[in-house]
């Protein structure tokens, strides 16, 4: 499809409203989507709202643009994934595997929430969060691609060089 090639990965619904925004209807556009499938991939792992999928050429995976459309996507459509990930992100991006669900804050016996174990399997299916083990100790830690630190920005802060120093701090 020329629609991902020009507005890069995004959810099928971003897809669909821009095509709907062209003058087709519903199962004009239902249909062009699901011809598509021959053309684009959909990240497999992460359920989002309404059977919605993340659509993306093969050339446009791992690009900085992948991971910065991947996480608009967690934010609109996937509020516990994107919750999990932005407060893993304000602890450095890095914790105990052990504190992953309070960090998740989806509490297991809560009805309708994912639980924060299926919440960090997917995320790491998908390459978001890594799983580490350091000093017999595992760790949560975010992809690279998704976190920058403020020191990433100050060039006069000196920063660790990977996430690895990080756990050395915990």
């Amino acid at each position: 499809m020329q629609l991902i090639e020009k507005e890069g990965p995004g959810l099928t619904t971003k897809f669909a409203r821009l095509l709907s925004d062209q003058g087709k209807s519903e199962a004009a556009v239902r249909k062009q989507i699901e011809r598509g499938k021959k053309v684009y991939r959909s990240l497999a792992g992460l359920k989002f709202t309404k059977n919605t999928r993340f659509i993306f050429l093969s050339h446009q995976y791992d690009t900085p643009k992948y991971w910065r459309r991947l996480e608009e996507a967690l934010k609109e459509a996937g509020m516990s994934y994107w919750t999990a990930l932005q407060v893993l992100k304000a602890h450095g991006a890095i914790v105990p595997k052990k504190l992953f669900p309070r960090i998740a804050g989806t509490p297991d016996r809560r009805k309708g929430q994912i639980p924060p174990d299926t919440i960090l399997e997917r995320l790491a299916e998908v390459k978001i969060l890594n799983i580490a083990e350091f000093k017999d100790r595992e760790y949560v830690i975010c992809n690279d691609a998704l976190y920058h630190p403020v020191e990433a920005v100050d060039t006069h802060i000196q920063t660790a060089p990977d996430y690895l120093c990080r756990a050395k701090e915990l």
